[in-house]
Parts: structure tokens; C-alpha cells; sequence
């Protein structure tokens, strides 16, 4: 988690660290892993969250029909468990999900499940996605 004000070097470390994790494959030896031929994948989304309000972020039950529309991070996030389930057997992917502004209380209080032990993000028709435990 970087946290900092404007200015404070927050996206070049993150440029930094998604080109290292891009390159690690093809200088890593050691008795864990293999060098690999060719570069790793990294999958980054980056979200900005001054620009949606919460049901845009997490979803929203629709009043008229009773159906639940995921929102942005609902959607990343259950992308990012059915690719990363798919990619266990294959290559390994390394994904960076950015959200992207500052902190408040309105988005975060749902995001502390995805933050403690559990890793899981609670959606508001009662739906979890959970995410791997090497997040």
C-alpha cells in the first residue's frame, strides 16, 4: 500500500516496482525459482476514486428490478479471481490493482475485509470475493 501526498513519488515507485516485477523472471536463480526465457505479465488497473461515487465503486441493488449491477472494483475483483484460478497451472501473472486518491471513510469501510486476514470484498447483495492468500 503506498500512501503520500501529491507529489511524494507514489507512481514512479509504482512504475519502478511493476518493471521489476515484469524483469524478475529473466535475472531470478536461485534454489526457489527458475530463469526464466521470458518476461513475466503484469496486469495493473488503476481506479480513481474521486471520480465515481460508492455504488459506481462497490455496485448497487437496482430499486425497480431487485438486481445487483457490480460497480468498478466488484468487477476488477472478480475478474482477478477467475484469472488468477485459470493462471495457477499456467504462467504466472502478477496483478497491481491501483486505487487510485485519497482516502475516505465512504470507500474504505467496506474495503477492510479485503484488507484483513480474510482477503474478501463484501458486496451489498451479500455476495464475497475473495482473493488468493499470496495477495
Amino acid at each position: 500500500m503506498l500512501l503520500g501526498g501529491a507529489g511524494g513519488g507514489k507512481t514512479a515507485m509504482r512504475n519502478i516496482l511493476q518493471k521489476a516485477l515484469t524483469h524478475l523472471p529473466t535475472i531470478a536463480k536461485d534454489e526457489t525459482q527458475t530463469r526464466q526465457s521470458r518476461m513475466a505479465t503484469v496486469d495493473v488497473t488503476v481506479l480513481n476514486l474521486k471520480s465515481m461515487q460508492i455504488s459506481e465503486l462497490y455496485g448497487a441493488i437496482n430499486t425497480d428490478t431487485l438486481e445487483f449491477s457490480d460497480g468498478m472494483l466488484a468487477s476488477v475483483m472478480r475478474s482477478y479471481a477467475k484469472t488468477h484460478e485459470s493462471q495457477m497451472s499456467l504462467e504466472k501473472v502478477k496483478f497491481n490493482r491501483i486505487l487510485d486518491g485519497p482516502i475516505d471513510t465512504l470507500w474504505v469501510e467496506n474495503f477492510n475485509t479485503l484488507l484483513d486476514d480474510s482477503k474478501i470484498l463484501c458486496l451489498a447483495n451479500g455476495e464475497r470475493i475473495g482473493i488468493s492468500g499470496h495477495t
